[in-house]
């Protein structure tokens, strides 16, 4: 769509990003106030239509409720003759992605250790909704810093919600996606906390993980892991408790993951961090470590 272009009241102002299946746009409420919105826009042929519309509203009807800190607000949902979009709130800012880019170093390990918390307490409310919302694409560039210097996640996935479909959305982005996802499988809450390892590996390593994939082959064929734990990576600079959370993590058996993220912010990562209380009272900082 070009910019000017309205769409059920959206005056479409410019392209924001291109996927597979879908495509997003920033656009403001034609007349309205000056708040901008992201419209994701996912498009299907005739012959699927009428089979994806109900699961595909059923899933924006459940992103819809919601509500969370770190997520954007879902605005609203409708349908199209070729398609389905999905309004949500605009976050500007920087994705961690960028910010490791820019910086050329490794993220300090007080912040990455900020980062983690924020996020399993994030998974922890996700997976507990029955039933549970499952982000599957959890990386650095879906995480942003906003304007308040708070760790968001932009992009929700429609198919977070419903397993119909996990089919038809990408299963994940190769190296931070868990290998039984990448192979097929319908994703676990177990899934999340792998690629949350694999984005605060790479916060905190500076390097990205090796794929998924790649690891299990050269286990098969009796190879070391070629991941480079990042207990070894960090020896001597960081927290071993930090790192071997990482590590656990990214474990490629689901098997030898931690199945959820309250054991992480109960046994590992908060009773080892030094943490002083935020203005805000319900959030905790961890000092620096570096």
């Amino acid at each position: 769509m070009r910019p000017g272009t309205i769409l059920r009241g959206y005056r479409i102002k410019s392209l924001l990003a291109r996927g597979g299946m879908a495509d997003l746009f920033i656009a403001e409420v034609e007349g309205g106030p000056k708040k901008e919105w992201v419209l994701k826009l996912y498009r299907w042929d005739d012959t699927v239509g009428d089979t994806l519309l109900p699961v595909f509203q059923s899933a924006g009807q459940m992103l819809q409720g919601l509500r969370h800190p770190a997520l954007p607000v879902i605005k609203e949902y409708f349908s199209m003759p070729d398609g389905f979009v999905l309004v949500r709130e605009y976050i500007p800012g920087k994705d961690l992605e960028m910010l490791g880019e820019e910086r050329l170093l490794p993220f300090p390990a007080g912040q990455v250790i900020n980062w983690g918390i924020d996020i399993c307490i994030l998974l922890k409310y996700l997976h507990g909704r029955i039933p549970p919302v499952i982000l599957r694409d959890l990386r650095p560039s879906n995480l942003i810093l906003d304007r308040n210097k708070k760790l968001r996640m932009i992009d929700l996935e429609l198919g977070s919600t419903e397993y119909d479909l996990c089919d038809l959305l990408p299963a994940g982005v190769p190296g931070y996606a868990p290998p039984e996802v990448l192979a097929g499988e319908k994703p676990s809450p177990s899934c999340d906390l792998y690629s949350l390892g694999a984005s605060l590996y790479h916060a905190l390593t500076g390097q990205p993980p090796v794929m998924a994939s790649t690891r299990l082959d050269a286990m098969a064929r009796g190879q070391d892991d070629p991941l480079i734990p990042a207990v070894e990576i960090g020896h001597g600079r960081y927290n071993h408790t930090l790192t071997g959370a990482i590590d656990w993590m990214l474990s490629p058996l689901l098997r030898d993951r931690p199945e959820h993220p309250e054991t992480l912010l109960g046994q590992i990562i908060r009773p080892q961090a030094r943490f002083r209380p935020m203005v805000s009272g319900s959030d905790f900082t961890a000092l620096d470590e570096t």
